[in-house]
């Protein structure tokens, strides 16, 4: 059995489990020998780890555990780097820490990159037990695992009979693999594991002092106290569970309620009878417990009866319209009807009618009943969510959204920034925050939450440009040239550069002033970064200086001679000053050096000279 538990951590390939193993056989083998000196043929277990390597090797998990090991990379490692970024927690959070089970919301406060993962756990028992439980709780930890140790010790060194010798190895090697295992990852959290651990290690105590009783060697952890301690403590234990049970069962009403995820809610299901039912059933489960998983549940189901009661009036006000189409056409419709009815549209059309029509209309879409009931009640049931769990940035914006479409904006901006510090890596969040902000015609507050999320994802750069230009069919009012250089773009020369040349007119002054500015905060580029010679001298040739720009790019292959784009730009530059014989001569050179690319040479050697006999 032992030697098929082995085999089975190992065809897992977690890198974790099979070094914990690896660990724990080596140590216990050695605790082992230290206590009872035994003959070669004593180490039962040695053929178990020759036969588990074995084994491995010959149904190929080896070799892939192998390859899984040689692919770690420690500085790129995602755990590492966020327990970098989660390290100011600890002095943060007190003596105390955060509170357990706080990590999952916590680590978001800190993290300085883009977030990649949300991390439940801090895939270290040690690490997160520091944060969610200060010092104080690590020294508490370390010492249930010291106490353990000291058990599975007193029952290798002195116990006589195999049982106890056996029990003995058993607590080393468990202490020391879950241990080391824990050190990075996250298995005890697992209920299944943690009852487990609990039932040996509490198996285990008692042998050592049942064989501290036997042998007279009373130690000092051993007490004597009367049987009514012991019925006290029983007690307490017993209420801690009924209590903790009963909560379970709560928990789990609430979450029976979860039938359809809210990912997957669609005009039809839940209906409007189904969510009224869901309101009604869950209402008074939220009151008598109020989780936050309820009780976001529950906004939901407001929000979702909201857009299906809206939905109903669009359907009916547009009946003549669809009664006139096919059916394919009729239901690309509807299906367009349904998007209107989400939050984030409710919340745009609200500020148009304020923009193209006026306020008196905007204020009586938003005194509608479907609105004012349904979104008010959300509200109550998410602020009632934050009170039991502070630490909710998707609630925080959600929060955003429903008092926006009451024309509460002072409050919305105010759970806007909140979520933002409570997730200040998480993209949706940022690009949320500042598209309701631009949708409220404020640009000057959106502008943050923009760049913000350019700095943390310039590779989007594209899908950001688009809005803040006005070039989407979102509702909003594009902020002005000027302000978009000053306070929307990030000091990146890259996106400053591609938004002047992309999305400005070449007569725009503010399109020169931008590139002037990327050309600054490209000064001090090393000849050795290629794209950065080359960015700026595509920063120069956009700005009209074109000799700069061509001194730039040759400059720039010095460190990338063989980029055949560089090699051609500096040619159909060379050309277009008329400089044929220099172009010419730098053409020849290559073809001799740069085998790779010499048919692509000579193509535009022959251009080249085409182009000097006409000139």
């Amino acid at each position: 059995a032992t030697t098929l538990i082995a085999i089975g951590i190992t065809s897992t390939l977690s890198r974790g489990g099979v070094l914990a193993m690896m660990l724990g056989v080596m140590l216990t083998l050695v605790f082992y020998g230290m206590a009872r000196r035994p003959s070669f043929t004593g180490f039962i277990f040695i053929p178990m780890v020759v036969l588990t390597i074995g084994i491995a090797g010959w149904v190929g998990f080896a070799d892939k555990l192998l390859n899984r090991l040689d692919r770690t990379n420690f500085e790129s490692n995602d755990r590492i780097s966020h327990w970098q970024e989660t390290w100011p927690a600890i002095s943060d959070m007190g003596t105390l820490g955060s509170g357990l089970g706080s990590y999952e919301h916590v680590h978001r406060l800190y993290r300085a990159t883009a977030e990649k993962t949300i991390f439940t756990f801090a895939e270290s028992q040690f690490f997160q037990t520091l944060v969610e439980m200060g010092w104080l709780g690590l020294l508490l930890l370390a010492g249930s695992w010291a106490l353990v140790f000291h058990y599975a010790a007193f029952a290798l060194w002195h116990g006589r009979s195999p049982a106890t010798i056996a029990i003995g190895t058993m607590g080393i090697f468990l202490c020391i693999s879950i241990m080391a295992a824990s050190a990075f990852d996250f298995g005890l959290y697992q209920s299944a594991n943690m009852i487990a651990m609990a039932v040996v290690t509490g198996a285990l105590a008692y042998n050592a002092h049942s064989l501290a009783g036997r042998l007279k060697d009373h130690s000092w952890l051993q007490y004597q106290v009367p049987n009514s301690y012991c019925q006290v403590v029983a007690l307490v234990l017993f209420s801690g569970v009924f209590v903790a049970g009963l909560g379970l069962h709560n928990r789990a009403r609430i979450d029976s309620k979860r039938i359809v995820s809210p990912k997957y809610f669609t005009s039809s299901s839940p209906d409007l009878e189904t969510t009224e039912r869901l309101i009604s059933e869950l209402q008074p489960l939220v009151r008598r417990a109020p989780v936050s998983r309820g009780l976001n549940y529950l906004s939901l189901l407001y929000v979702q009866r909201m857009r299906l009661q809206h939905f109903s009036q669009l359907v009916t006000g547009a009946s003549d319209t669809t009664d006139k189409m096919s059916e394919e056409k009729k239901l690309n419709f509807v299906n367009n009807l349904w998007v209107l009815t989400s939050l984030e549209h409710v919340h745009e059309h609200i500020y148009s009618l304020k923009r193209e029509s006026s306020v008196l209309s905007a204020r009586a879409y938003q005194q509608q009943p479907f609105i004012q009931e349904n979104i008010r009640q959300a509200i109550n049931a998410l602020n009632l969510s934050r009170r039991s769990s502070l630490l909710q940035p998707s609630q925080q914006i959600r929060l955003t959204r429903l008092y926006a479409i009451l024309g509460a904006t002072r409050k919305a901006s105010k759970h806007a920034a909140i979520a933002a510090e409570l997730a200040p890596g998480s993209l949706p969040i940022c690009k949320l925050a500042g598209t309701f902000h631009l949708q409220s015609g404020n640009s000057e507050q959106a502008a943050p939450f923009i760049r913000r999320y350019l700095e943390l994802a310039p590779q989007r750069f594209n899908e950001i440009a688009d809005l803040i230009s006005g070039r989407t069919t979102r509702k909003i009012s594009p902020p002005d040239e000027k302000t978009i250089l000053d306070h929307f773009l990030p000091d990146d020369p890259k996106i400053i550069y591609e938004y002047m040349t992309t999305r400005m007119l070449p007569s725009s002054p503010i399109r020169e002033k931008g590139l002037r500015k990327a050309g600054l905060l490209l000064n001090d580029v090393s000849p050795a970064d290629h794209r950065g010679m080359v960015l700026s001298a595509r920063v120069k040739l956009a700005l009209g200086l074109t000799d700069e720009a061509i001194e730039l790019f040759k400059d720039s292959l010095v460190s990338s001679p063989a980029d055949f784009e560089v090699q051609t730009q500096i040619v159909l530059l060379l050309n277009s000053q008329g400089k044929y014989r220099e172009s010419i001569g730098r053409l020849e050179d290559l073809m001799k050096t740069d085998y790779i690319n010499s048919k692509r040479y000579s193509r535009l050697l022959k251009q080249t000279r085409d182009q000097a006999r006409e000139h």
